[in-house]
């Protein structure tokens, strides 16, 4: 074979080399992964060989994408956010910061996860709509407004219609 001595190596880009297992969240085991390529050409994220990430899609160098997830369109994941389990982005939304869209909640027209927000089960935020702050929703459905999260995120939030803020009367606590 030689030395190597005027000999080249192709190597090729990551998203073109074999899968290898990436561990997505600590203790969570490790899956067969590449890393997107983002529509400038940029080396994105990882990817996990289960999920499905459109070529125009985004997802930036730290964020994720794993389990059965998809993220289409020209939609965008950023900062350290993950996308995972059965979770849809679409259209331009957009999920960045520490964000976490999982379980079979769905983001999209041009709709906005960020902060520390997490939604699952059967959320659907989409049209304008905006989820941030500590926010946890499970089943709800956000549209030309948002829920900015305080503590834990339950209903206790402010709402924000068409950027800006509004006034939020908590409902009554039902008797137990």
């Amino acid at each position: 074979m030689g030395s190597g001595r005027g000999q080249t190596r192709r190597v090729l880009a990551p998203w073109k080399q074999k899968s290898e297992l990436h561990e997505f969240c600590k203790g969570g085991g490790k899956y067969p992964s590449r890393r997107h390529k983002n529509p400038d050409g940029s080396i994105g994220g990882w990817v996990a060989d289960s999920a499905k990430v459109e070529k125009t899609a985004w997802v930036e160098h730290d964020a994720t994408v794993s389990g059965k997830a998809r993220v289409l369109d020209r939609a965008k994941i950023a900062g350290n956010a993950g996308i995972y389990d059965d979770a849809k982005v679409y259209g331009n939304a957009v999920v960045y910061g520490h964000a976490q869209v999982f379980g079979g909640a769905v983001v999209g027209d041009n709709a906005e996860v960020y902060d520390e927000a997490k939604i699952t089960g059967s959320v659907f935020v989409h049209g304008k709509g905006i989820v941030c702050g500590t926010t946890y929703l499970a089943s709800e459905e956000v549209t030309e407004w948002g829920i900015t999260g305080k503590n834990n995120g339950f209903p206790s939030a402010d709402i924000v219609e068409d950027g800006e803020p509004g006034e939020y009367e908590e409902p009554p606590m039902e008797s137990v």
